[in-house]
């Protein structure tokens, strides 16, 4: 069946991508190709046939086969990262949507690789290259992301509000194609943490760059601690940050507001106007094409 797909026909899958039933109306409208009502419905009953959507009597979904055949035919190897076997297999055996799952498997990378981060500085590194059609990352992040990428092996959650996300690499069962890629991480140079971003960003996310203004580990929670109140915040100044840093260090020790500032300005999407400092997360790439002059 799927050697026999056409254009059409992949379009038809990618407008019944999101969850719960779809009416056929509904799916011509999607597909907007010129085509009748009766023409998705013969297309749509020839997928069903094949395995690849199914119907309630009043509208179609995606089955498991079809959401894997989207999934394969929309990866590009320079979009979706790798992720280690057993993890990308609970991804898949949870049958999700083919863009939770890639939001998922970023999200699993990102946390793998920098070994620990806030729930904002995931949302900052994987929302916007996979939106998954929400217009806001604290909504995207709460109801489409965290629940399932908490059950993920290896991913645990904070104990507290607004605490760190872990990776245990000793909670992933092992298996060959893991160590495989274990021995091509060690031997090709680079540090793993670039995950998104073309080859010429210096920082790809704020973690990565937040941890290169840090001097040591103290510094590193004090602008992990700023970097979510600013996420928080419509604005904030140097004062009001350091205040909210100091808060989260060891007896709540000072910190250097300019160091701060300096920091949190090298973070993609992160302004300042006037005394005060924004994020944007919708400015991280714009910003980046602005400094390259593309």
């Amino acid at each position: 069946m799927t050697s026999e797909l056409d254009a059409a026909d992949r379009a038809v899958l990618v407008a019944l991508r999101n969850d719960g039933p779809v009416a056929p109306s509904e799916v011509r409208a999607a597909v907007r190709d010129g085509v009748s009502t009766e023409a998705v419905e013969e297309r749509l009953s020839r997928l069903a046939e094949g395995g690849l959507v199914e119907t309630d009597g009043d509208g179609y979904e995606l089955t498991p086969s079809g959401r894997r055949l989207l999934r394969a035919e929309s990866d590009d190897g320079a979009s979706r990262p790798d992720v280690p076997a057993t993890v990308e297999q609970a991804i898949e055996g949870a049958d999700h949507r083919p863009d939770v799952e890639d939001a998922l498997a970023r999200a699993a990378v990102f946390l793998r690789n920098w070994g620990s981060a806030t729930a904002d500085e995931i949302v900052d590194a994987v929302y916007s290259e996979v939106d998954a059609e929400y217009d806001d990352g604290g909504r995207w992040w709460d109801e489409l992301v965290r629940d399932p990428f908490g059950s993920l092996p290896g991913v645990v959650p904070p104990s507290s509000e607004g605490g760190e996300w872990r990776y245990d690499e000793s909670r992933v069962p092992s298996t060959a194609s893991d160590a495989d890629e274990a021995s091509n991480e060690n031997c090709d140079g680079s540090d793993g943490r670039q995950v998104l971003g073309g080859d010429d960003d210096r920082f790809g996310s704020a973690k990565h760059a937040l941890e290169r203004e840090a001097t040591d580990g103290a510094e590193e929670t004090a602008f992990a601690a700023a970097f979510e109140a600013l996420v928080d915040a419509d604005g904030a100044t140097a004062a009001e940050l350091a205040e909210r840093a100091a808060a989260e260090t060891e007896a709540g020790s000072s910190v250097d507001p300019d160091r701060l500032v300096d920091a949190l300005e090298s973070v993609p999407g992160v302004r300042r106007e006037g005394e005060r400092l924004r994020y944007d997360r919708g400015e991280r790439y714009s910003n980046d094409e602005e400094s390259t002059g593309e």
